[in-house]
């Protein structure tokens, strides 16, 4: 599931440190040590693309049926605190939109790059589906808002004084 290239690897030990699982190790015994599978832990990877990812060398590839999934980190694109504090500082809720439909090529950017979103156990539950039909989505729309109404007045005992206020 894990491959090491001896050539490119540089035995910085990144990749011992970020594994969550604890399962590459190095053997200084050998006469150019590099980053291994311990014995007997090769079932313990979730291949989650810690290792991949935190090898900036490019030495490990997780061959995880994927391609193009694991992407390695570059040191020169990291955030730094001050441009993730201006990110969300100056991030707001968007509660009036541009009239047309998203760009399909802009949706399917976006769509791509959320799929590298952390899950638990790296499963990746979950599922897009992008309607570009307005009166499609309205009609979903209808559906959520009767759905969250039965819910709320199924809870009348939990919540007695909510009152659902329509717009």
């Amino acid at each position: 599931m894990l491959t090491i290239n001896r050539e490119k690897c540089i035995a910085c030990g990144m990749c011992v440190k970020i594994c969550p699982f604890r399962i590459i190790g190095i053997d200084k015994s050998e006469a150019k040590p590099v980053p291994s599978i311990v014995p007997n832990m090769e079932a313990s990877c979730w291949a989650c693309g810690h290792c991949e990812a935190g090898c900036q060398q490019g030495a490990i590839k997780l061959e995880n049926g994927l391609p193009g999934e694991n992407t390695v980190l570059l040191n020169e694109l990291k955030v730094s605190p001050a441009q993730f504090e201006q990110h969300l500082r100056g991030r707001r809720s968007i509660r009036h939109f541009k009239e047309g439909p998203v760009d399909i090529t802009v949706m399917k950017e976006l769509i791509d790059i959320v799929r590298f979103a952390p899950s638990a156990g790296n499963l990746r539950p979950l599922h897009w589906l992008v309607i570009y039909d307005r009166k499609q989505v309205h009609s979903l729309v209808a559906l959520a808002i009767d759905w969250i109404k039965q819910k709320l007045e199924s809870c009348d005992t939990i919540l007695p004084d909510y009152k659902w206020y329509e717009h």
